[in-house]
């Protein structure tokens, strides 16, 4: 029998990929929910001294192993379709106790203990950062897929032991010296390094971001761009399109947004540093001095040393 120690519920919204409506992920650590500790009065005669407090001990539970590891993830499909091969994703939260470092035989079985396709992200470490490989792991993000019956529910598994895994197919990132070309085994995207441009099958031209201001005002991202992978996964991946969208870098009389614009640089342009950097409340800022000779200070999220 199974030791214990840990009591969770969780409820995540699923992401449909071509239709609005919701599932719901319940997860539930098996064991004895966690004793609560209250202060007790000892009440004196009428007549006697006031009240002692008295706290009890913090209570202790069995230690764990990675092995012993067992979360029911419950799915609701509350829709009227059938839900196959859906994406879930959820945080999970880690003990201490449990020291949980090395992923490599973490797994999600299905409703009848097949692995699933799954991928686990560390979010936060006890005592490190994320990217911390020697420190356990504190939130832990789970992402998997699911099949679901319309208005039914299915019960899938969290464990950390079980034998081997079988392999299955895995999304493919290639950061290339123009573009960024993710490869999901049955199509091919490309993020254009120059102007953020998204191609695939199917799309006739390239699709770029855009901003809509209440006034009518539109930017487009066809500009000058950084394009970085933030994520990169066997069932998820998040890649970074980053600029100005064709509006250029402000120019500011003080290092704050709140100062008085003094000026625009161009994307592209080469500005040369004169004063910083400056730690902002928003930013860090450096004073610069445009091609048309205005100075004033930009923030360092939209410049990129030359030759870099």
């Amino acid at each position: 029998m199974r030791r214990s120690w840990f009591h969770l519920v969780l409820v995540l919204a699923m992401l449909p990929l071509l239709a609005c409506n919701c599932a719901m992920l319940e997860g539930l650590f098996q064991g004895i929910t966690s004793p609560t500790v209250e202060p007790t009065m000892e009440a004196p005669p009428p007549s006697g001294p006031p009240p002692t407090l008295v706290v009890q001990s913090r209570p202790t539970f069995p230690a764990i192993t990675l092995d012993e590891l067992d979360v029911p993830l419950v799915i609701t499909n509350p829709s009227a379709e059938t839900r196959q091969g859906e994406p879930v994703t959820s945080g999970l939260p880690i003990p201490r106790q449990l020291a949980l470092i090395d992923l490599a035989n973490l797994r999600i079985l299905d409703p009848d203990g097949n692995p699933v396709p799954a991928q686990f992200t560390p979010l936060a470490r006890w005592g490190g950062a994320p990217d911390a490989g020697s420190a356990a792991i504190r939130w832990l993000l789970l992402d998997f897929q699911v099949d679901v019956a319309a208005g039914g529910s299915a019960t899938y598994r969290l464990q950390g032991a079980g034998g081997p895994l079988p392999s299955f197919p895995t999304l493919n990132i290639t950061d290339g010296a123009d573009a960024v070309t993710i490869d999901t085994g049955a199509a091919v995207f490309s993020l254009s390094k120059t102007d953020g441009g998204l191609t695939g099958p199917g799309l006739s031209a390239p699709i770029y971001g855009g901003v809509r201001e209440p006034g009518g005002g539109e930017y487009t991202s066809t500009g000058s761009v950084q394009v970085s992978i933030e994520l990169s996964g066997p069932l998820r991946a998040s890649v970074k399109v980053k600029g100005t969208l064709g509006a250029g870098l402000n120019l500011r009389a003080e290092p704050a947004t709140s100062a008085r614009l003094v000026g625009n640089a161009k994307e592209g342009s080469e500005l040369l540093v004169l004063e910083g950097p400056e730690e902002g409340a928003d930013f860090v800022w450096w004073k610069l001095r445009a091609p048309d000779g205005t100075e004033g200070w930009g923030a360092a999220d939209w410049l990129v040393l030359k030759g870099e």
